[in-house]
């Protein structure tokens, strides 16, 4: 297809579906939608018949919010709606009167709340009890009609203003099929725990002043919706509440196939004593430097679990991502070696570096990896890497991704890199020029050296006083 004139000889049909897809990979608000209805009258006629492409409602910092909201509620017609409340420090000094606008922008999709599918909430501490609906109210039991909601993400983006004690549950049981729960410095009622259809929850960080579940708490949260569950996360530091922390109730996760721990602290370290996760895949561990230095978790975790009775426990995974500062020395590369036996992806974080122990340990480690995904590194040292283990594994690597490429990009290192992998990706560079060992040639941009990229379609500019006539 070469341009509009070839789209529109297309049934209704296929361009719905061009579209949907088209919407779904650009997140902007409405930026690929006001670029569809401004090409020609077939394809306005046909994006506005297509509810699917106005059922994201969308806060934006502008006069015009409310304006956007009534339009995608008359376009979508019943379909169900995804509630998107972004307010950010950034944006209430950018704009002052963004929190009026939030204000308002919450007072309008509430009318709508019994058609809310998902509802993804960053905002001030002020804002976030206003969204009356979520919250459970035993005093009027009807009050709360979302029987459409699935996904519920709420994150306080103030988290240093002061004190916050919970004041409010998820709302009850029966009142919608929850499949997916985020909190993050915001306290809530978690005794009792309604939903136990969850197959994603996600807890964390919280602090001193938005605490988080005590370990009792979260043993019993966690048992009540073991066994759906697929995907657990635990983020930031949390600090113990309860008198007894060795409760020891064992919880099976049949169907948990991806957790992630940032960081360690008590409550990982229970989670991982007391549960099994036969199905589990795809584990996600990073170490925050202040935890190995303070409470020296990580050689707890390293001796007690992976070298202990649960040394099986992470047997089944196949794909890690892996954070641990400071380094690999000899010991934790071993006990890494044995905890995964047959890894296939792997992938270390931004704040680890390629230093000669973590290139010993990537050239000998994991036989059966496929894919490798690097931190920042030259060149030079990525093709060390992969000559040494060209002599150590009999199976090459598949797919190879280096998040920041520094130093001096020479086309031999490139070349050579390329010829061993069958996928070679560089996401980002530090260095200004790319050249052949002792020959200058002309600057390349990084993104003609990736092997596979995705391609963004650039917002429409402009404001929005001319919606009504889409």
């Amino acid at each position: 297809m070469t341009g509009p004139c070839t789209l529109i000889r297309l049934p209704d049909e296929i361009l719905k579906t061009i579209f949907e897809y088209g919407a779904e990979e650009n997140t902007k608000h409405l930026s690929f939608q006001r670029q569809v209805v401004a090409t020609c009258t077939k394809l306005r006629r046909v994006a506005r018949q297509d509810p699917l492409l106005w059922n994201k409602v969308q806060f934006i910092p502008n006069s015009h919010s409310g304006e956007l909201a009534e339009l995608c509620f008359e376009l979508s017609c019943s379909a169900p709606l995804d509630i998107v409340l972004t307010v950010t420090p950034e944006m209430q000094r950018r704009k002052p009167n963004t929190l009026t606008e939030a204000r308002n922008f919450i007072r309008l999709v509430i009318i709508e709340c019994d058609r809310w599918r998902s509802l993804v909430c960053e905002a001030p501490q002020t804002l976030i009890p206003l969204i009356e609906p979520l919250w459970r109210d035993d005093a009027d039991p009807l009050a709360h009609n979302m029987p459409l909601l699935e996904k519920v993400s709420i994150q306080n983006t103030d988290p240093r203003s002061g004190m916050l004690h919970p004041t409010h549950s998820l709302i009850p049981v029966g009142t919608s099929p929850l499949r997916s729960v985020a909190i993050a410095y915001w306290p809530i009622f978690w005794d009792p725990w309604w939903h136990t259809s969850l197959m994603e929850l996600s807890l964390g960080p919280f602090d001193s002043e938005r605490p988080a579940p005590s370990l009792h708490d979260l043993i019993r949260l966690l048992g009540n919706v073991a066994k759906g569950l697929r995907s657990l996360t635990l983020k930031g530091r949390w600090s113990a509440q309860d008198e007894n922390d060795n409760i020891e109730v064992v919880n099976i996760f049949p169907c948990l196939t991806t957790l992630t721990i940032f960081v360690w602290g008590e409550y990982s370290l229970n989670l991982l004593k007391n549960c099994d996760f036969p199905a589990l895949h795809t584990l996600q561990l990073q170490l925050d430097v202040r935890i190995v230095q303070s409470d020296h978790l990580k050689d707890v975790l390293m001796g007690q679990i992976l070298h202990g009775k649960k040394r099986a426990l992470f047997e089944s995974v196949i794909r890690l991502e892996l954070g641990i500062p400071g380094g690999l020395d000899e010991e934790k590369s071993q006990t890494l070696r044995d905890a995964f036996p047959y890894l296939q992806q792997a992938e270390l974080s931004g704040f680890m570096f390629l230093d000669t122990e973590t290139v010993s340990f990537l050239s000998s480690a994991w036989p059966s990896i496929t894919s490798l995904c690097l931190p920042e590194a030259e060149l030079a040292t990525v093709r060390r890497l992969l000559a040494l283990r060209e002599e150590c594994m009999p199976m090459k690597l598949q797919k190879l991704r280096l998040r920041v490429a520094r130093g001096m990009l020479f086309r031999d290192d490139y070349d050579w890199i390329a010829s061993r992998v069958r996928e070679w990706i560089i996401e980002r560079e530090r260095s200004a020029l790319f050249r052949n060992i002792g020959q200058k040639l002309p600057v390349f941009k990084m993104s003609s050296l990736r092997a596979s990229r995705v391609s963004e379609v650039a917002p429409i500019p402009g404001r929005f006083p001319r919606l009504r006539q889409l």
